[in-house]
Protein backbone atom coordinates (compact mmCIF):
# COMPACT_ATOMS: atom_id res chain seq x y z
CA UNK A 1 0.00 0.00 0.00
CA UNK A 2 1.50 3.25 -0.77
CA UNK A 3 1.34 5.94 2.28
CA UNK A 4 2.14 9.02 1.02
CA UNK A 5 -0.80 11.34 -0.59
CA UNK A 6 0.80 11.37 -3.96
CA UNK A 7 -0.11 9.25 -6.80
CA UNK A 8 2.72 7.63 -8.93
CA UNK A 9 1.77 7.29 -12.37
CA UNK A 10 4.05 4.32 -13.18
CA UNK A 11 0.79 2.60 -11.69
CA UNK A 12 -1.00 3.14 -14.62
CA UNK A 13 0.22 1.19 -17.94
CA UNK A 14 0.02 2.40 -21.28
CA UNK A 15 1.46 1.18 -24.68
CA UNK A 16 -0.27 0.66 -27.70
CA UNK A 17 -2.54 -1.63 -26.86
CA UNK A 18 -4.52 1.03 -24.75
CA UNK A 19 -3.93 1.65 -20.68
CA UNK A 20 -3.96 -0.57 -17.91
CA UNK A 21 -3.97 -0.95 -14.26
CA UNK A 22 -0.41 -2.52 -13.05
CA UNK A 23 -2.06 -4.53 -10.39
CA UNK A 24 -4.61 -6.15 -12.28
CA UNK A 25 -4.21 -5.67 -15.90
CA UNK A 26 -7.64 -4.03 -16.50
CA UNK A 27 -7.97 -2.41 -19.20
CA UNK A 28 -9.20 0.96 -18.87
CA UNK A 29 -10.45 4.15 -20.93
CA UNK A 30 -8.47 7.29 -19.57
CA UNK A 31 -5.78 8.17 -17.11
CA UNK A 32 -8.15 9.00 -15.16
CA UNK A 33 -10.36 6.43 -14.65
CA UNK A 34 -7.23 4.35 -14.46
CA UNK A 35 -6.01 6.33 -11.24
CA UNK A 36 -9.44 6.02 -9.80
CA UNK A 37 -9.40 2.46 -10.08
CA UNK A 38 -6.45 1.66 -8.94
CA UNK A 39 -6.94 4.16 -6.01
CA UNK A 40 -10.56 2.52 -5.31
CA UNK A 41 -9.43 -1.10 -5.57
CA UNK A 42 -5.64 -1.45 -4.60
CA UNK A 43 -4.39 0.98 -2.54
CA UNK A 44 -7.27 2.71 0.06
CA UNK A 45 -8.31 -0.08 2.33
CA UNK A 46 -11.28 -1.25 2.33
CA UNK A 47 -13.40 -2.32 5.35
CA UNK A 48 -15.35 -5.84 4.98
CA UNK A 49 -18.84 -6.26 6.58
CA UNK A 50 -19.89 -9.64 7.13
CA UNK A 51 -23.82 -9.99 7.51
CA UNK A 52 -24.64 -11.65 11.34
CA UNK A 53 -27.77 -13.34 9.34
CA UNK A 54 -26.33 -15.32 6.67
CA UNK A 55 -22.30 -14.43 6.69
CA UNK A 56 -22.37 -12.55 3.23
CA UNK A 57 -19.54 -10.22 2.81
CA UNK A 58 -19.41 -6.89 1.60
CA UNK A 59 -16.74 -4.90 0.26
CA UNK A 60 -19.24 -1.69 0.39
CA UNK A 61 -21.55 -0.90 3.13
CA UNK A 62 -23.87 0.51 0.80
CA UNK A 63 -24.12 -2.80 -0.65
CA UNK A 64 -24.18 -4.54 2.85
CA UNK A 65 -27.52 -2.18 3.87
CA UNK A 66 -29.07 -2.61 0.57
CA UNK A 67 -28.63 -6.33 1.36
CA UNK A 68 -30.08 -6.51 4.51
CA UNK A 69 -32.79 -4.47 3.97
CA UNK A 70 -33.87 -6.62 0.37
CA UNK A 71 -32.98 -10.22 1.80
CA UNK A 72 -33.62 -9.61 5.61
CA UNK A 73 -36.35 -7.54 4.84
CA UNK A 74 -35.51 -5.22 7.99
CA UNK A 75 -36.50 -1.74 6.56
CA UNK A 76 -36.57 1.32 8.70
CA UNK A 77 -33.07 0.45 10.80
CA UNK A 78 -30.84 3.42 10.99
CA UNK A 79 -28.21 1.80 11.75
CA UNK A 80 -27.61 -1.44 9.81
CA UNK A 81 -24.53 -1.99 9.66
CA UNK A 82 -23.80 -1.99 13.97
CA UNK A 83 -27.15 -4.10 14.08
CA UNK A 84 -26.90 -6.97 11.33
CA UNK A 85 -23.03 -6.62 10.59
CA UNK A 86 -19.77 -7.29 11.56
CA UNK A 87 -16.11 -5.64 10.49
CA UNK A 88 -14.64 -8.39 9.37
CA UNK A 89 -10.97 -6.69 8.18
CA UNK A 90 -9.58 -3.42 6.59
CA UNK A 91 -7.89 -4.48 3.41
CA UNK A 92 -6.28 -3.51 0.43
CA UNK A 93 -6.09 -5.42 -2.86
Amino acid sequence: MIVTGDFDPNLIITNADGIFCSFCQQKLKTFHSAKVHIERKHLIPRTVVQCKICSKTYIHKANFRQHVVNVHEKRGDRNLVENYGIIVANETC
